[in-house]
């Protein structure tokens, strides 16, 4: 086609447009040598329809469907009149319009994340999609493709991949910020276009019209060009702050220095807001706020700031660390808060503040603050206050988990620590009770080491049946059955020795209460033990020593008194002149002394060798109502003189229990004449036997004054006479305190109870035994016949004989003595009371000897009993009446005296001769 006619030249203003771009001359030639009706319609409806199947494909380009659609309308507008006739400068704005929008949309296969390109793609030309595939080299379209596009193409084929799914948000971000930059201008020059030839009078109405509904179009994209380029700001800025969080959470994860950390935190929040300083502050214990990270700010500010006091006007950051919200100033001159920093703020050029406290998401405890600096006036906006709250976030976040962390390392370190340097052996076994760790205290406890103990069951290390007891409390522990085990037991040394241990075991549980392991703790007290025995001992012996000096001063007092009284009648009698009844009394006194003086001496012998433990006691069946009977017909007629009244209450249960007759009579006497001393005239003395559990129990029971009760803790202590008053009948206090003794030996228990103005009552309880009396209460027979020792009762009168029969009695230890005054007391009561195999009487010329004698032959329980009678006079001499088979000669031969027991008390398993 030639050149047309100046008719067709474009207008004025049309030209005045191609002359300021300098390219008049090429767009005129290519408008009248390449515009084609056809072709461009064509071209408008295959660019409608590629736009469309763009934007089902790629949600990028959803935008710009209307704008295409447009162009469509215009297509069927323009279309009617071309065929009245051709405009030049219609079609020149249509390729303008469509000039920028190809600037935009990529070729047909162009874009590399919809396929990839190759070194051909690369260096290929645009090719327009609607001129079968032939480049229009020459053409003014084809032209600006290929010299303005490229940079375009060029940089979009840069990145392999759609820029959604680029490794770097930052990078595609970019990309596409380019993108809508180019659609932007090239979507100015179109509209540009549009509205000037809109406005061209060469135009048709109806081009004008379609011409002013692109350019609207247009706008309407370049409106929502801007909405996306604030959208992918918006976006590019959530891409950092995810970039810099993955960063922080990483090295959280990491467990990295919280210096390192924070101070990433930091860098992060100046990058997001360019032009800021950011510091982060961590609260202390003593509520001062310490350097935490500043990447920016001067190092002199930051240590004029480290260790500051938070208070209610101490700048931003103690400010906030105080009251525990944000502090905004916006002016650092005009703020009050900032009059104590101000100087130091404006000397580093810090004009503006803003500081958030940093709060634990667990305890919401202040941890430090998040502040934020500005180098002029500023007050923050709706979206930095985001992101800051944000980054505070993390940071709260990264100090808590670093304080976590910190109190576990330090948690564990203790432990650690605790368990290694123990002084006491540990060791952590597991489920099974294997040990996995022991600790050096351990190993030098037993002997093994390390090594030996690894994979050894706890139960192991316990000798005896103690290593079957631990391995069934570990079962326990681990079942949760039982909750800890301690016990003593002993464990083999590695040397072979046994030592004793107290033993420990607990468990040690997770976090949803499981028992992962069992602790083990193993003290050896053996030195412990020996140490305590040794103290014992030492302060038994002690207190033994103790208790002697005062049994010792206790009874030299008592035997002071009845020796002073003999040692004075003693002298009246040597000094002669008395009359006869003065000397009799003189000599009677004396006797009574000396029988006082024996019963305290034998009541002593018998206390201390219950203490010892040589107190012979044999336990039998004893019929207790036999018992009873006996020692009160020995003390009725003590009662009688005393006008007290004896009552025995009927049991109805077997009185029968386990204990040594003999050492129960002198019990049971005991009482009573306690009972009948310190009762009032008239009184009542009541025995009762009663069942108690496994005893029986014997109960006397009196109506006397009573005592006190401070003072019945001490009525069983020797030489003790709680409550005594004048007038009281002597006595040495040891009665109750060898009664007690001797319950206590035969396995009894004894006590008593009073009550001040109305009685006493004392009880003694023996073992129980549940057969019945049959065979039990039999008649009196010869103590050698049923198992007893044989005893023999000595009535004495002279005391230098007693050594004699003293000696008699070593020589024969099986044989039991008893010697007694034999003017004291009544012997009738002390023949039914010892029951005696033999009988020793001094015989004197006083008639009392010789109705001693004739007494202890009529009584039923020695009328049959052998007899010796000690005298100074031949057998020849003595009367006939006296009837005595056997007499020896004062001074005593001990061989005949022996002769005669070994003669009348055969004792098995024990030699007959001297």
């Amino acid at each position: 086609m030639g050149r047309k006619t100046s008719a067709d030249e474009p207008g004025p203003l049309v030209a005045e447009i191609l002359r300021t771009t300098g390219q008049a001359d090429e767009i005129t030639e290519d408008v009248h040598t390449v515009v084609d009706e056809k072709a461009l319609h064509r071209n408008v409806r295959h660019r409608s329809r590629f736009l469309r199947r763009q934007s089902a494909t790629h949600g990028e380009f959803w935008i710009f469907q209307p704008v295409f659609e447009q162009f469509v309308r215009f297509d069927v507008v323009l279309g009617a009149e071309f065929e009245q006739g051709r405009q030049a400068s219609a079609p020149l704005g249509i390729v303008h319009a469509d000039l920028a929008l190809q600037r935009f949309l990529p070729p047909q296969d162009g874009f590399r994340h919809c396929r990839t390109s190759t070194s051909r793609d690369t260096d290929r030309s645009w090719t327009d999609p609607c001129c079968d595939n032939k480049p229009r080299a020459g053409t003014f379209l084809s032209r600006c493709v290929n010299d303005r596009g490229a940079a375009t193409m060029d940089t979009r084929k840069s990145s392999q991949r759609h820029p959604r799914y680029s490794d770097s948000p930052a990078e595609s971000s970019g990309e596409h910020r380019q993108l809508l930059h180019d659609m932007g201008n090239e979507l100015g020059v179109a509209l540009g276009t549009a509205e000037l030839l809109a406005q061209s009078e060469q135009l048709p109405a109806s081009a004008r019209q379609g011409l002013r509904t692109i350019a609207e179009a247009i706008s309407r994209a370049g409106a929502l060009r801007s909405s996306i380029t604030l959208r992918n700001t918006k976006l590019l800025d959530a891409a950092n702050l995810l970039t810099c969080q993955s960063a922080v959470l990483e090295l959280i994860a990491r467990k990295a220095p919280l210096s390192a950390t924070l101070a990433r935190l930091a860098s992060g929040m100046e990058q997001h807001l360019p032009g800021t300083h950011c510091s982060i502050l961590l609260l202390d214990s003593d509520s001062r706020l310490y350097h935490g990270a500043a990447p920016t700010l001067p190092d002199s500010y930051i240590s004029e700031i480290d260790g500051m006091s938070i208070g209610p006007v101490a700048g931003s950051c103690g400010t906030a660390a105080y009251a525990g919200k944000p502090v905004v100033v916006s002016d650092i001159l005009e703020d009050e808060r900032w009059d104590a920093f101000r100087d130091l703020g404006m000397r580093h050029g810090l004009r503006a503040c803003w500081s958030s406290p940093v709060v634990s998401p667990r305890t919401s405890d202040v941890l430090g603050t998040f502040a934020v600096y500005h180098n002029t006036p500023h007050r923050p906006s709706v979206e930095e206050r985001v992101v800051v709250e944000r980054f505070t976030h993390l940071a709260a976040v990264a100090i808590e988990h670093h304080r976590l962390f910190s109190a576990l390392h330090e948690s564990e370190e203790r432990f650690r620590s605790a368990f290694t340097d123990a002084a006491i052996g540990m060791a952590l076994g597991d489920r099974e009770g294997r040990l996995v760790h022991v600790n050096a205290a351990l190993c030098t406890d037993t002997g093994y080491d390390v090594d030996e103990l690894h994979g050894t069951y706890v139960s192991d290390l316990i000798s005896g049946d103690g290593s079957a007891e631990v391995r069934a409390a570990v079962r326990k522990l681990v079942a949760g059955t039982s909750t800890s085990y301690l016990k003593l037991h002993e464990y083999r040394h590695a040397d072979g020795t046994l030592h004793s241990a107290t033993v420990v075991i607990s468990p040690v549980k997770d976090s949803e209460d499981r028992t992962r392991f069992v602790c083990l703790q193993l003290r050896d007290i053996t030195d412990r033990l020996r140490i305590e025995r040794e103290t014992r001992a030492r302060e038994a012996a002690e207190r033994a020593n103790l208790v002697k000096s005062e049994f010792v001063s206790q009874l030299s007092h008592e035997l002071r008194t009845p020796i002073t009284a003999v040692l004075g009648y003693a002298e009246l009698l040597t000094q002669g002149g008395l009359p006869s009844d003065d000397a009799a009394d003189c000599a009677r006194h004396i006797m009574d002394a000396a029988g006082h003086l024996e019963r305290l001496i034998d009541d002593t012998l018998c206390m201390t060798h219950a203490d010892a433990g040589r107190l012979p006691i044999q336990s039998e069946l004893i019929d207790l109502t036999e018992v009873v009977d006996d020692s009160l017909a020995l003390t009725r007629s003590v009662a009688e003189r005393k006008a007290v009244a004896l009552r025995v209450l009927p049991t109805s249960s077997e009185p029968v229990a386990l204990g040594d007759r003999q050492r129960l009579r002198q019990v049971l006497l005991n009482l009573l004449t306690n009972a009948i001393k310190y009762n009032r005239p008239g009184g009542l003395v009541t025995v009762r036997i009663e069942p108690a559990g496994e005893f029986t129990r014997l109960v006397v029971e009196d109506t006397g004054r009573g005592i006190a009760p401070a003072d019945l803790p001490r009525i069983f202590a020797p030489f003790q006479r709680p409550g005594v008053q004048p007038g009281d009948p002597p006595g040495h206090g040891l009665g109750l305190a060898v009664a007690k003794k001797l319950v206590t030996a035969m396995g009894g228990r004894m006590a008593a109870d009073s009550e001040p103005g109305v009685g006493s009552r004392f009880w003694v309880e023996l073992p129980r035994h549940d057969e019945t009396l049959e065979g039990v209460r039999t008649p009196w027979v010869p103590a050698q016949r049923c198992g007893e020792n044989p005893v023999v009762l000595y009535l004495h009168s002279d005391l230098h004989s007693i050594e004699a029969i003293a000696e008699a009695q070593r020589a024969r230890p099986r044989i039991r003595l008893r010697c007694v005054y034999q003017f004291y007391g009544e012997v009738e009561e002390l023949i039914r009371f010892e029951r005696p195999d033999l009988v020793v009487i001094d015989l004197d010329d006083a008639g009392r000897s010789r109705s001693l004698l004739n007494l202890v032959r009529r009584h039923p329980l020695t009328a049959e009993k052998p007899v010796v009678c000690l005298t100074d006079t031949t057998a020849e001499t003595m009367p006939d009446d006296i009837g005595a088979p056997h007499f020896l000669r004062i001074p005593v031969d001990l061989s005949e005296l022996l002769e005669i027991f070994d003669q009348k008390l055969p004792i098995p398993g024990e030699a007959n001769a001297t």
